[in-house]
């Protein structure tokens, strides 16, 4: 990845606009304009992306208009020459139209990198920065989610955002070619818009309530995992497994339930846009056919007049999730915004050195308060502790877990890193960084610290650094994170679709198939009705009646589009609510071995990034799919009905497709698997730092974990930043082949001009033009499903953990009231330590061979296990 988009980078140009923003703001302003600083990030790319954007709308509404030529020419006795400079200039300003689309897709992929990489980066540097007030508004999970999920929204809603810039631009110009054939009757687009309007506001207002409590329920949700992983060998000493399990699937079921109230929403506006086109012509047609006697139903008039209306489509159709992404990234950017203003400690009144050698610490003239507008505890106290003296504090249970906050006054203190050490929040630091670690001269300068918890009560918990070396992947602590290789087997598929529910899969696929036959039968309607004879097309009765069948025709599809909608959440619902339970409970019932060698932040990367992949993307990309894949089998019968020499074409053409999605979705998958295992590096640093934040800023050494965050987040990046490119390859190629298979549709209808009737050649020509993008579309919903689909094999993965033994595994049940007396009894009760079934010791050797010498601790060991005599 080039240097400009690197997070060091990111982050000082960031900080460089904030300093800029606050000199122009009024003096003492603390605030900051986050949506400046963000433009200003990411301005230039953002900007080549919009002129793409909008040559690509030039192009593609081109191609309406040589469809009517081509029309013309159907029905004419022009030379076959003429036929053919159209035919060219049909393909070529389809190509040219998918090339500055997949361009601008590219700028917009740099500007939204930049922009997440300076916002993850701001996130963490903010984090050390927080006064003690901040931290008990903002705790570990709220930011740990600001980081995981917030960027992500920001970061998607910059790709989505020039839709909705585009969409006036596409608007005029329909409306410009739309005069030309219907007249004054294109006004009733205006009607219709100023119909949807009102009632999509409406629901965006809805959607923008209910996507704040969702973030809040999310919030809390990954707070108590947080908690729940922080603390976990005490919940096992305690029993307390079954309390977090109901606690956090409490959370879940609220915040399920919103989702499904927000996809209900949604497939209402599914009904309003996705059908857009379909109400637009239906309302025009409509209007052109009953109060207009003068010009007839021809088909020219109405094929361009649809082609128009199904450019409308696509920006209407995800006009809903668009509105729904940008809704989600304001309340992600208020939040991030709120994080980055918030209330910074004063670092000026705490000193790290003091001028009498024999002190430790030294309290000049402080006051204190519990919060930061309460009055003061403690009053000008002046406090000194020498070196070397042991020092209590006494109070109730739990008074000293209490957080003060200094008002006014000094703190001078002075300390080691093997202090530090022995606080036990460093993490990683390589000992030629750790030049006042007292045993650092024990150790290689290749070993590195890692953290693990343990835990010697219920209210306090207590980090051990523990070295081990780089050089040897057997010597390490924690394991490797599985890198899972080869395609997604399609028993994830099933399995998916069994947690989903078969009833609502089934029922989905037929919606879809539903209303995609619905669409086509609307437009094969309008084809056979405009090549009627002019007497038919007259007669007002005869025209009416064919209007009444159109018009059911679209409403039996809206029909459809609506259960399929409501289905596919409503399944996607069932599905990500299985999916978090097994893998919750399979945590739960996890040894304590298992937490001992994997980082809380990897198993926090399955319960937040993994299950919101669930929770949205994999729904969406499904049912897309589905609706892509019914579309495209549609076209290629249509057009293979109209001329059987097609068929071999189409064969070729569909050989070269699968080759091209074969090589690019083994190169996807692999970096999406990368990406993935990247993102656990990125959470467990940003964790780990969060409970170690404040004897990291004690003792001055938030440069370099800064610089460490820095490296994880540039290498979640690179994968991404490749598995778009991958993108763009593939778009580009089978753009070109596109071009091939709309020329060769073309070619074959103008040489057989005189064995199609015109309504029928202009509904080949229409679905033709649909071809590149449907292709390349659904290759690309292809690659995301699969790619969408390793999250349920990482969830999977820890939905089949080794459990330790059963909870409640006696067969009676001691009475409620048990114990009765003040005693309990041990009759025949034995336990053992963990001994070693199968693999290899590499110091020692195997099993066999350590129980041989039986002057061996290991001999010794198994005697006291009883598997020796």
């Amino acid at each position: 990845m080039c240097s400009e988009l690197k997070s060091e980078r990111m982050s000082k140009m960031f900080d460089s606009c904030k300093e800029k923003y606050r000199r122009n703001s009024r003096e003492g302003s603390k605030n900051i304009n986050l949506f400046f600083i963000l433009w200003s990030l990411g301005k230039y790319p953002f900007c080549g992306g919009i002129f793409l954007e909008l040559l690509d709308i030039v192009f593609t509404y081109i191609s309406p208009l040589l469809l009517g030529a081509m029309i013309g020419f159907l029905t004419s006795k022009e030379p076959l020459w003429h036929g053919i400079v159209l035919g060219i200039g049909f393909s070529l300003t389809s190509l040219l139209a998918q090339l500055c689309g997949s361009h601008h897709e590219y700028f917009l992929e740099l500007s939204g990198v930049r922009i997440k990489s300076a916002l993850m980066s701001a996130v963490y540097k903010k984090m050390f920065k927080l006064s003690s007030g901040a931290r008990r508004e903002y705790i570990a999970g709220d930011i740990s989610n600001l980081l995981s999920i917030d960027t992500e929204e920001v970061f998607e809603c910059i790709l989505w955002l020039p839709q909705i810039i585009g969409l006036p631009l596409r608007i005029a110009i329909s409306f410009y070619i739309l005069w030309r054939y219907l007249g004054i009757f294109t006004f009733s687009i205006f009607g219709v818009l100023l119909i949807l309007g009102p009632i999509s506001t409406l629901v965006s207002n809805k959607l923008n309530k209910l996507q704040e409590e969702q973030m809040e329920l999310k919030d809390k949700r990954v707070s108590q995992i947080s908690e729940l992983l922080n603390g976990i060998k005490v919940w096992k000493l305690y029993a307390w497994e079954k309390l977090f399990l109901k606690k956090i699937s409490d959370t879940r079921e609220a915040e399920l339930k919103n989702i499904l109230i927000t996809s209900f929403l949604s497939s209402i506006f599914a009904i309003l846009w996705n059908m857009s086109s379909s109400i637009l012509a239906c309302v025009c047609f409509s209007l052109y056919i009953l109060f207009n006697d003068n010009d007839l139903m021809t088909a020219k008039t109405v094929f361009v007049s649809l082609s128009v209306f199904e450019l409308l489509r696509y920006p209407t159709s995800f006009l809903p999730d668009v509105i729904t992404k940008i809704i989600r990234a304001r309340v992600s950017y208020l939040r991030l915004r709120d994080f980055l203003i918030a209330e910074e400690s004063d670092v000026q009144c705490i000193g790290n050195t003091i001028d009498e050698s024999n002190l430790a610490i030294k309290i000049e003239n402080c006051s204190f308060s519990w919060s930061k507008d309460g009055a003061s505890a403690l009053n000008e106290l002046n406090f000194n502790i020498e070196k070397g003296t042991l020092v209590a504090i006494v109070g109730s249970v739990g008074s000293v877990d209490k957080i003060i906050i200094l008002k006014d006054g000094h703190i001078e203190a002075e300390g080691t890193y093997g202090e530090l050490s022995a606080r036990g929040y460093l993490d990683f630091a390589p000992d030629e960084e750790k030049n006042d670690f007292e045993s650092a001269d024990k150790f290689d300068k290749k070993d590195t610290t890692f953290v693990s918890t343990s835990i010697t009560s219920p209210r306090r918990l207590r980090r051990r650094s523990t070295l081990v070396s780089e050089s040897s992947s057997e010597g390490a602590l924690v394991e490797e994170e599985i890198h899972e290789v080869g395609e997604i087997h399609i028993s994830l598929y099933l399995k998916y679709f069994k947690k989903a529910g078969v009833f609502i899969v089934v029922l989905t696929f037929l919606s879809y198939v539903g209303s995609c036959g619905c669409d086509f039968g609307a437009n094969f309607w309008l084809s056979i009705w405009t090549d009627q004879p002019l007497s038919v097309l007259k007669n007002s009765k005869d025209r009416e009646f064919r209007l009444y069948i159109y018009w059911a025709i679209i409403a039996t599809e809206a029909l459809f589009v609506l259960m399929s909608s409501i289905a596919g959440f409503y399944g996607g619902v069932n599905a990500s609510r299985i999916f978090h339970r097994e893998m919750l409970l399979s945590v739960l019932r996890s040894p304590l071995s298992f937490f001992d060698v994997t980082p809380a932040g990897r198993i926090i990367n399955r319960f937040s990034k993994d299950i919101l992949t669930v929770d949205f993307d994999i729904p969406w990309s499904l049912n897309e799919l589905i609706n892509c894949y019914i579309s495209l089998v549609i076209i290629f019968a249509v057009i293979s009905f109209s001329s059987p020499y097609f068929i071999f074409g189409l064969f070729i053409f569909g050989l070269l497709y699968y080759i091209l999605y074969k090589l690019y979705i083994r190169t996807s998958r692999q970096l999406k698997h990368l990406e993935s295992i990247s993102n656990s590096p990125v959470y467990n640093h940003f964790n780990g730092s969060i409970y170690g934040s404040a004897t990291i800023r004690a003792f001055g050494v938030e440069q370099f974990f800064i610089q460490k965050s820095y490296e994880n987040i540039n290498e979640n990046l690179i994968c991404y930043y490749y598995q778009q490119s991958a993108v763009r390859w593939l778009e580009i190629w089978m753009e070109f082949i596109g071009v091939f298979i709309i020329f060769t549709i073309s070619l074959i209808v103008l040489l057989d001009r005189d064995k199609f009737y015109p309504g029928f050649a202009a509904l080949i020509l229409t679905y033709s033009t649909q071809i590149i993008a449907s292709f390349a579309w659904l290759v690309r919903l292809a690659s995301d499903a699969e790619t969408h689909m390793v999250a349920t094999e990482r969830i999977n993965e820890y939905s089949n953990l080794q459990a330790e033994a059963e909870w409640n595994f006696f067969e009676r049940k001691p009475d409620i009231h048990w114990p009765r007396a003040g005693r309990i009894e041990f009759e025949n009760y034995s336990t053992s330590i963990i001994v070693l079934f199968d693999g290899r010791i590499v110091e020692a050797g195997t099993p066999s061979e350590l129980l041989s010498n039986k002057d061996s601790n290991f001999y010794a060991m198994a005697q006291e296990a009883g598997l020796v005599s």
